[in-house]
């Protein structure tokens, strides 16, 4: 049996009266429904392999799992093996074990198919089974499940910093690609900082030195052999981190990641949708859920990309005070009171 596989052996059929065991090649394997159900905080799913024909002799025949929209070792552990049907009997059983997680998720599937049968023959359209796996957890994560069930009074309870954490975490987590483009976009944004800091740099390079033309100590910090040349140095210097932020807007462009980002949600809130059961269906007005899907779900992406905006602006403050603290010790006081202010305020609100 290959590594990782599995197979349990439940009850046998029936024992006939004496015949001739000789191998049946007529018999029909396949499984017994095409689409099994399990809920991610099961720790396994129990598939079902039937045998139908004379049951004579021995018939194996290989399993093994597929990837859909569920992938191996995040919604499932991969299983392949041999199952083995004895003389007379007529059903084995496999399991497949899944894997919990607290974030949300839309239902997922992936595939069982059975090849190789010896002594057998594999059914023509059960050869093949879906398993669909469904996700409890609320949305973003499981975290605050037990403040949801308190109804309003719970909700009111949960702090909305959190909130924002676990959906920080389900976009990095769940969304492929993202945790990438996230730090791409991080690394990015910094071009912008850089450039202002170089732009703050050489204006305080061209009055001190350029133009100061009152000090003599000045033309030994000239960049070139007088100051006209030092001029077009920094009048290049100037205009370089220009196009070095315009190429870091195009990269952001192409990578797209609201768009990533959006996308993902209306792929799983329809599939969430497509998922109900009839009665649950009717239960949603479908003006609410194209709200959600077009409207709503674009918010959600865009408030991933504002908290990315936060961060550069705050790299941002960070390197506006140091250079501040330098050229002047006594703003501490000054810079100090805006984070604890920024700090008491997002207490305050949460």
């Amino acid at each position: 049996m290959a590594e990782g596989s599995q197979f349990v052996r439940v009850v046998p059929g029936p024992a006939g009266p004496a015949e001739d065991s000789s191998p049946n090649t007529g018999d029909l394997v396949q499984f017994t429904t095409g689409i099994y159900y399990v809920e991610e905080d099961e720790e396994f799913l129990t598939v079902d392999i039937m045998r139908l024909g004379s049951l004579r002799g021995t018939a194996t025949v290989d399993f093994y799992t597929e990837d859909g929209s569920a992938k191996a070792g995040k919604q499932y552990h991969t299983a392949s093996g041999q199952v083995e049907f004895k003389d007379r009997e007529y059903r084995q059983s496999i399991q497949i074990q899944t894997v919990s997680s607290p974030l949300w998720s839309p239902t997922l599937e992936f595939k069982i198919h059975l090849a190789n049968p010896t002594g057998c023959s594999v059914g023509m359209h059960l050869s093949s089974c879906r398993v669909k796996v469904i996700d409890a957890d609320p949305f973003p994560s499981s975290k605050y499940g037990n403040l949801l069930l308190q109804g309003e009074e719970g909700v009111k309870k949960i702090r909305r910093i959190c909130l924002l954490w676990e959906y920080w975490k389900l976009c990095i987590l769940q969304v492929p690609g993202i945790g990438r483009r996230t730090l791409a976009t991080l690394i990015l944004d910094e071009f912008r900082n850089a450039k202002r800091l170089t732009i703050l740099l050489l204006q305080v390079y061209m009055v001190d030195v350029v133009f100061n033309t009152a000090d003599p100590e000045a033309e030994a910090q000239l960049i070139g052999s007088s100051r006209q040349e030092s001029a077009i140095v920094v009048g290049v210097l100037l205009a370089a981190p220009m196009v070095l932020v315009h190429i870091a807007a195009l990269i952001k462009a192409k990578m797209d990641l609201k768009g990533h980002l959006h996308l993902f949600l209306q792929r799983s809130l329809f599939r969430k949708y497509l998922n109900y059961s009839e009665e649950s269906r009717s239960s949603v007005p479908p003006a609410l859920m194209q709200s959600a899907i077009t409207r709503e779900s674009e918010e959600a992406a865009s408030s991933f990309g504002k908290v990315l905006d936060l961060v550069a602006i705050m790299c941002q403050l960070v390197i506006f005070a140091y250079f501040t603290i330098m050229e002047n010790p006594t703003a501490m006081i000054f810079i100090l009171a805006m984070p604890c202010s920024m700090l008491l305020y997002f207490t305050l609100v949460s």
